[in-house]
Formats: structure tokens, sequence, C-alpha cells
């Protein structure tokens, strides 16, 4: 007697289709019953039916299968095909060829699966409409496994049904890994054992996913390029080819940022990182600050070359797409190739050097000259943050190098000779904002790193890309939608905490403020340090009447936010609103509300609908869930097996009837839309008469002549 199980193929005895047999027979075997054995002269509806009983029959067995051959005939149809267990036959020997040099690369070990010359198969061949199973072997010459879970991991076993490839897909386009993908998976079946396929299938398959686009790469990349721009014409690419019309350099900048840069063009960060894509083409993105003083993108490249020639045509393109305006201020890593042509193409552009590359290399090369003495350490670290203006600078510099007689240590004389392009004292006066090096384009080379990875081709790239791109106009419009809905935390009662940050507000407590002159005052530190200064008294200059200050923090050129010496003053001398002219219009919640609504911004409801594909994978996981569910709780009990099967053949009679429906209503819009051609037909053949050429044929194609119907 065959135990019940939870299996089932829907097959009988004497006819395996690819339905469900006898729906209507309640004494039918039930369609969760084991696969019934195979015999001489069982029919089945098609090849793909006799694959599916006999691969079930293996299965649930404990044997995989292989297709041993497949006759075709005129037709197209199969006339003849053998099924058989996967250990028929002999392993073929490897022939080792002389004249081919030995790969330096070792082979990897790998266990092999040995072929024993098993019999068992199953012979099927036409017969009419159907096919008949001619010839049938049970027996095998092997041991078969004996746990039905083991199964799986036999490769025709092995399968991923069409809807979870798309939602793998769909995985895959995530960037996620593939132990995600497998929890998530395992998740919506129940428990990892019920997938019927393995981690390592799963990553092949997303192997193959990367290699559709391999050999095709670029080609695809522009194609995505061309569509972006027929969508919108405001979208730019551009790119640059060699002799032998490949691809060299590349750039592409979406409609948002576009848009974004016409407002945010005050300073930007350019830094190039690596390990984005499987051909290390280095990635040249450019990043701004929004109002909301978030990293925004502005366009992102590819160099085949770092040289001077490869940055000249990227700044150039850059320039192209931005309508000609160029960056007030940029910040880029120390490379003399960018900086030559950064002075070439920005010539009006203020350049400044990272700060933090800088030191770092400072600190790779002197990290024992300066460990040995601590207090030579801390007067260099002094000098360079705590110097307001050059002079100070240079000061504090000379008498550093005095104080410790290093004049002949050549990595502090390149520090030196190089002091204008890196020193923040020699950039206070320039909109650098709460930046002195290229942490945001660091940032962002992060964050991107997240998205992509060494094995991305170029075109997922560019689609990971617009998907960061998302990500950052998402967490814009919710600053937006914050500031526009909620209201800062007030720290007392001044009119003026409306128009400034509470930090700034709370570190005036800090300072004691005293006049040194009738326009001239001092900001005292009373702690050992104040936020981001040390305990040094800053020196203020003021003329409350026309409301203008001045501090030599210079945190109002380089930030564009006052700073908390002048909010001291101004509570000093009673100024409870703070002067127009320094609220920066960029910082303001609608900088760039002058520009229009355009894109995203735009009033759109069609785009907050989920396309249909998409809610097609949703309800598949979810119905799926569901299923395995009720799945787990009925198997244990066979009347709960019973109610199951019920309802299934219910659901399967249900569905059938709906797609009936469905097709009727299909064929009957299509006849509606044919009865409305019919006129349009008949006036077309009142005017018109077919006259064939002479001379050639009708598949030449048919000359319509008017009728002159006036005349006759």
């Amino acid at each position: 007697m065959v135990p019940e199980t939870p299996l089932s193929h829907g097959s009988s005895g004497e006819r395996a289709v690819d339905g469900d047999n006898n729906e209507d027979d309640e004494d039918a075997d039930d369609v969760m019953s084991a696969p019934v054995k195979p015999t001489v002269g069982m029919r089945f509806d098609s090849i793909a039916s006799a694959k599916k009983h006999y691969l079930d029959y293996a299965r649930w067995n404990g044997f995989g299968i292989r297709i041993d051959y497949q006759r075709p005939i005129k037709s197209g149809e199969t006339s003849r095909a053998q099924f058989v267990c996967y250990l028929a036959g002999r392993n073929k020997k490897e022939r080792e060829d002389p004249h081919r040099p030995e790969s330096v690369v070792p082979k990897r070990k790998r266990n092999i699966t040995e072929r024993t010359s098993c019999h068992a198969r199953m012979k099927v061949k036409l017969d009419g409409a159907t096919y008949t199973a001619e010839q049938f072997e049970e027996e095998h010459n092997h041991n078969v496994l004996k746990k039905f879970d083991l199964g799986k991991y036999l490769r025709s076993h092995r399968h991923m049904p069409r809807e979870e490839r798309e939602f793998v897909k769909l995985l895959h386009a995530c960037n996620l890994r593939t132990s995600q993908m497998m929890q998530i998976l395992s998740t919506l079946h129940g428990k990892l054992n019920n997938l019927s396929y393995t981690r390592t299938n799963m990553a092949n398959f997303r192997a193959a996913l990367r290699r559709e686009h391999c050999l095709m790469d670029m080609k695809y990349t522009l194609r995505y390029f061309k569509k972006l721009k027929k969508e919108d014409d405001d979208f730019f690419y551009s790119f640059e080819l060699d002799n032998e019309d490949r691809v060299i350099n590349l750039y592409w900048i979406d409609v948002e940022a576009r848009r974004s840069y016409k407002y945010y063009n005050d300073c930007i960060s350019f830094d190039i990182t690596y390990l984005t894509n499987k051909y290390n083409m280095p990635c040249v993105p450019f990043i701004g600050v929004n109002n909301h003083c978030q990293s925004v993108q502005f366009g992102c490249g590819f160099l085949r070359n770092e040289d001077t020639l490869s940055f000249i045509w990227l700044f150039n393109t850059f320039l192209e797409a931005m309508d000609g305006i160029a960056p007030a201020n940029i910040t880029t890593d120390q490379d003399f190739a960018m900086r030559n042509t950064i002075l070439e193409v920005f010539p009006e552009t203020r350049h400044r050097n990272c700060r933090w590359h800088i030191m770092k290399k400072a600190q790779e090369k002197m990290g024992g000259f300066m460990g040995r003495n601590l207090e030579r350490h801390a007067d260099f670290e002094d000098c360079i943050n705590n110097s307001f203006t050059p002079a100070e600078f240079e000061l504090k510099w000379g008498a550093m190098i005095e104080k410790y007689q290093v004049q002949d240590n050549e990595d502090l004389s390149s520090l030196w000779e190089n002091r204008t392009s890196w020193v923040p004292a020699y950039f206070m006066l320039s909109f650098y904002p709460f930046l002195q090096s290229t942490q945001r384009s660091e940032g962002f080379n992060a964050v991107l790193k997240r998205y992509v990875s060494p094995s991305n081709s170029i075109y997922d790239f560019a689609q990971q890309y617009s998907a960061l791109q998302e990500k950052i106009l998402g967490v814009e419009r919710q600053a937006e939608a914050e500031t526009a809905l909620t209201v800062p935390k007030k720290w007392g009662f001044s009119p003026i905490e409306e128009q400034v940050k509470l930090e700034k507000l709370q570190m005036t407590s800090s300072y004691h403020c005293a006049r040194t002159g009738q326009n001239t005052f001092e900001a005292i530190s009373m702690t050992c340090h104040s936020g981001q200064y040390d305990a040094r008294t800053f020196r203020l200059a003021a003329d409350i009447e026309a409301g203008m200050y001045s501090c030599e923090c210079c945190k109002f050129d380089r930030d564009g936010i006052v700073c908390c010496h002048i909010l001291r003053v101004m509570q000093q001398e009673g100024v409870r609103v703070l002067p127009q002219h320094y609220i920066l219009k960029r910082w303001t919640w609608n900088a760039d509300a002058a520009l229009g609504l355009h894109g995203t911004q735009q009033l759109n409801p069609a785009q907050q609908e989920m396309p249909e594909n998409s809610r097609k994978l949703m309800r598949y996981a979810t119905m799926k869930r569901g299923f395995g569910d009720i799945a787990k709780e009925a198997c244990d009990d066979q009347d709960a097996v019973r109610i199951v099967e019920r309802h299934m053949k219910a659901m399967r009679s249900e569905m059938a009837s709906l797609r009936k429906r469905q097709e009727k209503d299909a064929r009957a819009k299509e006849a509606i839309a044919f009865v409305g051609v019919m006129p349009l037909v008949a006036l077309f053949r009142h005017y018109f008469y077919p006259r064939v050429e002479k001379k050639t044929s009708l598949s030449s194609g048919v000359l319509f002549h008017f009728r002159d119907r006036l005349k006759s």
C-alpha cells in the first residue's frame, strides 16, 4: 500500500495529463497522493507531461533523471524520447592535448558523480495525438536516496519557478547579497528546506544575469541613456571614443541634478573612487550641497585613464551639461593632472585640495617623527586647526620650525610649499560649507559601494546610480516636509530663535561679550572649549544701526551662517531680529522655488501607481507564504489534508471558470473592434480599387487607384 503524502502531480494509472484528472470522481486518487509508478501502455498528453510524471516519480523514489535522446519529425513534434536514470552510461574520459600548454592556475578540486550504467529508464513514443510508454525499467544497480529532503540536491530536481526567477531579478536589481535573497525566499516558503534549489543555484542564476550584458555592456548602457533622454529631453549624457570606436570616457547627469545645480553651484566636491565595476574604471562623481546641508549628485563619469586629456574632456563635458556654469568653489584630492585641468577649464573657480588626504599622507611619512614628541605634534595641529588668517598661520608655523629646529625636514618643507592649496587659513573667505576635505565625496563613495560591487557592469552601475539618486531625492523631500510641518524646539524666548539654529544660541552662553571700542567687541571664552572653537578670544566689528557684523572666525564667509560670536554681540546690544542679508537664500527651505516645478515635483498620479508586474510578484509571494502555512498545519492530520484537498479542487474549478470567462470576454471585445473596422474597409473599397502592376508578382505589392465617382 502506497502511503499518502503531500506530493501530487495529478496522474492516474491509465493516463497522465497536465491538468486535474477526474475532478468530479470522488473515488479517484487524491491530488496529494504519491506519483503512480509508470507502466507500459501509460499515455501522456505531451512529451513535457511524460517527463514531468517520470521526474515526479524519480523525486519520490530518490533518484534523478536526464533526457537520453529525443527524435524529432518534420512536423516539429517528437516521435520518440527516452528518459534515463542520472547514473546511466559511463563517465567520459578526459583527453589530454599534448600541444596545449599547462595552465598556471590550479584546477579546482571537485567531487565527481560516478556513473554505473544503470538501466532504469522510461521510453515513450508518439501514438496518434498522445504519447505511450513503450518501455519501463524500474530496477537500479546503485543505492537511491532514502531521505526525501535530499532529493532537491540532485540536478534534475533543482528548479526555480518562473515567478521566483522574476522575484530574484527584482532583488538582484536592488543589489542584495545572495545570502540575503535566500533568507527572504526561505521566509516566504516557511523555511529554507522548502526551497527547491540551493544557494549555489541562486549564485549561478545571478551570474547568468550579469553575463546577459557582458558582451554588449556599453551598447546596453547607451541604449538605456537614450531611453532616459527620450523620456525627458533634459537628461544629458556624453561619451568619447578612441580610434577603434571604443568608449573610453563617459559622463551622464539626470534631470533633477541639472536643475539643482543651477542653484547649488557654489561648492562641489570631486573625488575618484574605484571597485565599482568589473573593468575597474575609475568612477568620478560630482557632489554638491543642497539647502538642507545634504549631499546631492551632479552627475557621474567613467574615465579610461587618469590623465590631463581625460580630465579636460570630463570638465568640458560637465560645463556643457551645466549650460556653461562653472562651480564657484571645488575641492579635490592632491592630483597634479586634475589641478592643471581645473586651472585650464575652470579659471575663475577657487580650487582647494583635500586636507584629509594631505594630512593622511603626512601622517604616514611623519608618524614616527611626530609621535616621538607629543608637544611638537600638538603645536603642529594647533598651527593648522586654530589659525584664522594666513598671517597667523605663517607666524605660528615659523615659530614651530624655530622652536624644534626642524628646518631641514623635507616633509614639513613640502607641506609649507603647498600651504595655499590646503591650509584652512587660506580659504576663510571662500564658501566651503562645513567642509575642509572631500569627505562628502568619500561618504558618497561609501554609500555607492553598498549599491554596486566590482562584479557589476557599467549598465548595472548606471541603473544602481539612478536608484541611489531616487533615494537622495526621497531624503530631500522628507527634509522639506519636516521643515514645512514641524517647528524647531526653542531654547529661550528670544524672537531670533526662529531664524537661527538652537546649537548656535546655546554656544553663546560659553562667551562673555566685552566692548573694546565704538564699533569693536571681543567674545571671550568662559570655558576651555566652545563647540568647534578652542578657548581663544575672538575680535568682532559691528555697526549696529546698519546691521553689519564681522568676526575673525569668518564662519559666515565660509559656511554662510552667522557664528555664535556675532549672536552674542547681538544679545549684548539688544538686537532681536537677524538682519535679512545674513539669511542666505540657498539655506532656506524653498531655496530652489524660483526654478519651478519639474520632474518628480510635478503632480502625476500615474507615477504613484505600482506597475502591474510588481503587483503580480507581490501577490505571488504573499499567496505562496499563505499556502505554505496552510500546508504545514494540514500535513500532520489526515482529516485536515482532506479539507485542503477539497478546497484545492474547488479553487481549481473556479479558476478554470474564471479563465474561460476572461477568454470569452476578450473574444467579444475583439469581435466588437473588428465590426467597427468593417465600415472603414467598405468605404475604402468604395473609392479605391486594386490593380497589380504589369510584369510584377503579387508579392511585390498592390497599387490602389482612386475611383472617380463623380465622373462615373
